[in-house]
């Protein structure tokens, strides 16, 4: 059924400057996505020549692991990002940065909270899913992990810079970054290195390409690179450092098996629990999640 309003008319308009505006925003952003392709499919290949298909079975064992950990941060990122742009929008710059800051953290934080037992159990849990596990499935699958940790600290901020529309820059420095991937990896097997410097080399560009990405936030939206360090980078780091001390010693003292991985993923998550709460929060972050912990408890009491 169709109702015809004699107000609304239709009438094609051409706006060359619109339509530049946004060929030049999906033009840029290709660039990357290409980058993207470019360096993991490229990795592929290059391990594909120099070493065979086995090692691209480990790899692809390492991406799978690593994909089913992540989907759950890249949910809850995908739920900032309209907030980050709406910020922007409304030239809210402090409650941006804030939100950018807050994000980057807690991606981080719920991503090690799953990847801690992964990272000490790598080997039994691979053992039961497989029963053979491939050469370099552990060592891939733990540094992919490691890797993933580290580029997840950017997530949000790529969404603050696409926010505010000027990516030309920005997906030019990124995308170079990342397409040194393959001539690097390429030197470092033709000469003779193990393939897992392909993953060590995606570390350090990951890295590269934080300090970058922090760069063009501090020059777009005023975000301080050393408040940024102070309450993600350093907050981080020191959860990472203490939480995993006893699981690591548990690890070492219990005979490999089902009870070892049970008891070692329980301790992981208790004590990353309980430091993420008492180190990597803040006073006013610990009011926030206590208020939503008793409201859901109160509303489950209720029903």
């Amino acid at each position: 059924m169709f109702i015809f309003f004699k107000e609304c008319v239709y009438r094609f308009v051409w706006d060359k400057e619109l339509c530049q505006t946004l060929l030049g925003y999906a033009g840029w952003n290709l660039i990357g996505n290409v980058s993207f392709v470019a360096r993991t499919q490229g990795i592929n290949i290059l391990l594909n020549i120099f070493l065979g298909p086995t090692i691209n079975a480990a790899r692809g064992i390492a991406v799978q692991v690593n994909t089913a950990i992540t989907s759950f941060v890249a949910n809850f990122q995908l739920a900032v990002n309209p907030q980050i742009i709406k910020s922007y929008a409304s030239k809210d710059i402090l409650g941006m940065n804030k939100l950018i800051i807050q994000s980057s953290k807690y991606s981080f934080l719920l991503l090690y909270i799953l990847a801690l037992p992964l990272l000490l159990e790598t080997d039994y849990i691979l053992k039961i899913w497989l029963t053979v596990i491939p050469n370099y499935g552990v060592l891939f699958c733990r540094l992919m992990i490691i890797s993933t940790l580290i580029d997840t600290l950017s997530g949000t901020l790529l969404s603050s810079v696409l926010a505010t529309g000027k990516v030309k820059t920005y997906q030019l420095v990124t995308s170079s970054i990342f397409l040194l991937s393959m001539p690097l990896s390429y030197v470092f097997l033709k000469l003779g290195y193990s393939p897992e410097y392909t993953i060590y080399i995606e570390m350090l560009l990951y890295v590269l390409a934080l300090f970058a990405r922090l760069l063009f936030v501090n020059k777009l939206v005023s975000l301080s690179i050393m408040e940024y360090f102070n309450k993600v980078i350093i907050k981080c780091l020191l959860v990472v450092a203490l939480s995993c001390i006893l699981p690591i010693l548990l690890r070492l003292n219990m005979q490999d098996g089902l009870l070892r991985l049970f008891c070692v993923s329980l301790l992981s998550l208790v004590t990353s629990i309980v430091l993420i709460y008492y180190i990597g929060l803040y006073k006013s972050e610990k009011v926030f999640f206590q208020n939503m912990y008793k409201t859901r408890i109160a509303k489950i009491i209720n029903k």
